[in-house]
C-alpha cells in the first residue's frame, strides 16, 4: 500500500511540477493553448478516498479496478495532505476523466522567494497510455495562472516526466492497460 501511495503521489507531483516549471518558463516562448476545465463538479469525501484505497490494495498482486473521478480525486487529495512540502502547497486538486483524456486542476502556492512566481491555479491536460508495462503521460496542454505553456516546452517536460515515472515504478508491478472514459479510469495490473 505504501508503494501505491507514493506512486500516486509521485504521479500527481510530477504532473504538477512539470506544469509549474513549464509555466515558469512560458515567457520564453509564445504559443500553446490553455486547457479548458470540464463543466462538472467532482465530489470529494472520505468514503470515496477509502474506496479508492481499498481498490488499490485489491490490485496489489494484479487485477483490474475502475475508479470514479470522485474516488480518484478524494484519494489523491488525501495523499497530497500527507506528503506536502513546507515550501510548496497543493490544494483543491480535482481530476476529471473524459474519453482518452485526463485533466487535473489545483491551486499551487510555491515558495515566496521564487521568481517568476510559481503560485496560482494550475491546469494540466493530456492522456495516459501503457508502454512496456509502464505508465506514459502525454501532456498536451498546461497553464499556470492562466498562462498557457507552449508546445515545444511541453515536449521537453513530457520526456522528463516519463523518465521520472519510470524511476518511480520500483514496485515490480507491470501495468497492462489504462482506459479513460467519461467519469472513470480503469487500471489493469499484471499478476
Amino acid at each position: 500500500m505504501e508503494r501505491t501511495r507514493w506512486a500516486a503521489f509521485g504521479l500527481v507531483s510530477a504532473l504538477l511540477l512539470t506544469a509549474v516549471l513549464a509555466c515558469s518558463l512560458a515567457g520564453l516562448l509564445t504559443g500553446g493553448k490553455a486547457p479548458q476545465l470540464p463543466g462538472r463538479t467532482v465530489a470529494v469525501n472520505q468514503q470515496a478516498a477509502q474506496e479508492a484505497k481499498d481498490a488499490f490494495q485489491q490490485i496489489a498482486n494484479g487485477g483490474r479496478i475502475k475508479l470514479s473521478e470522485s474516488q480518484f480525486t478524494s484519494y489523491l487529495r488525501e495523499q497530497l495532505t500527507q506528503g506536502q512540502s513546507e515550501n510548496v502547497a497543493i490544494t483543491d486538486l480535482t481530476v476529471w476523466f473524459d474519453p482518452g483524456r485526463i485533466t487535473l486542476r489545483a491551486n499551487l502556492q510555491g515558495p515566496q522567494t521564487a521568481q517568476p512566481s510559481t503560485s496560482g491555479e494550475i491546469i494540466v491536460a493530456g492522456n495516459l497510455q501503457v508502454q512496456g508495462g509502464l505508465l506514459k503521460i502525454k501532456i498536451d496542454q498546461a497553464s499556470l495562472a492562466g498562462i498557457a505553456v507552449p508546445g515545444a516546452l511541453l515536449n521537453l517536460f513530457n520526456d522528463q516526466l516519463n523518465r521520472s515515472l519510470a524511476d518511480v515504478n520500483q514496485s515490480g508491478h507491470s501495468l497492462k492497460s489504462v482506459v479513460i472514459e467519461q467519469g472513470y479510469i480503469t487500471l489493469e495490473v499484471a499478476e
